[in-house]
């Protein structure tokens, strides 16, 4: 198969599909298999190999899901069902049963620098569906609990370490706890805290979500100045708008200098001011 621009050339050369119907709003696949698909592209991207997809026993019913075995694997993705085993989190019994296990390849997107993992575990509780996700070698976890509560932990995660920002002021490395409990409200957490540069910014409980126009802030001690960084996601807006405010107050470049490099801007050298530069201008076109 080819696009009429003749962009891309898409061929399956094996394909089955098995016991598939729909009766009494209940949709059922028995089995779908496709091998050695291929989609070869004319453009920078990479070419698209899956040598399998493999799907049986699928039922849906309403919010209702049930799926035997799942498999994909490719040069961007590769994506198994697994068995998965009961755990107990915070003092609750959680019985997962099943987990979804994918590992992401650079070939997916220039975006992508390093592989990294994704794992889902399921749990049928009631009526109700609860999911484990865990990513990047664990540093994030997020859980929701059969009371109804959940939570999210970063643990040392690196952002640049698995994707390719443009942006410079992307936090070496974050961690933060934030445990919801089931009527929404936030539980007691120890602080946050992200690093730019040498610098380490804490995320007190108080100062982490403010009630106008969604601003995540943190603070971090540099000498004589109290820096408060601002991101605000009004509206869900991604990405997110950055700002940088000190006590006593002094220009962005100084308080960019005194982040990265511990000293005013004045006495900066070289490829230190055209990196406090290029971080001003930055800021300034969002």
């Amino acid at each position: 198969m080819r696009s009429k621009d003749d962009q891309f050339k898409l061929d399956i050369p094996l394909f089955q599909l098995q016991g598939m119907s729909y009766k009494d709003e209940v949709f059922t696949l028995q089995e779908l298999s496709l091998q050695n698909f291929q989609l070869q592209t004319t453009d920078a991207d990479p070419d698209v190999s899956i040598p399998m997809i493999h799907l049986a026993g699928l039922k849906i019913q309403g919010d209702d899901f049930e799926l035997a075995e799942l498999t994909v694997d490719s040069n961007f993705i590769s994506l198994k069902l697994e068995e998965a085993q009961p755990q107990r989190i915070h003092n609750q019994l959680v019985p997962y049963s099943q987990r979804i296990h994918t590992v992401v390849s650079p070939n997916i997107h220039t975006f992508v620098r390093q592989e990294f993992d994704v794992s889902i575990e399921l749990a049928a509780v009631d009526s109700q569906v609860l999911g484990r996700l865990t990513a990047f070698d664990g540093a994030l976890e997020l859980v929701e609990l059969p009371d109804e509560s959940s939570f999210l932990a970063l643990q040392s995660f690196s952002p640049a370490q698995f994707f390719n920002f443009e942006s410079g002021l992307i936090p070496e490395r974050c961690s933060l706890m934030s445990h919801s409990k089931s009527d929404g409200s936030l539980a007691d957490s120890p602080p946050g805290e992200c690093f730019l540069g040498p610098t380490r910014f804490v995320i007190p409980e108080e100062l982490a979500v403010a009630e106008e126009e969604d601003i995540f802030n943190a603070i971090a001690q540099v000498g004589k100045l109290k820096i408060t960084a601002h991101i605000k996601a009004p509206d869900q807006e991604w990405p997110p708008i950055v700002g940088f405010s000190s006590e006593p107050p002094a220009p962005l470049p100084d308080i960019l200098s005194q982040i990265y490099f511990n000293q005013n801007y004045q006495k900066l050298i070289g490829g230190q001011r055209s990196r406090i530069d290029a971080l001003v201008t930055e800021l300034e076109k969002q």
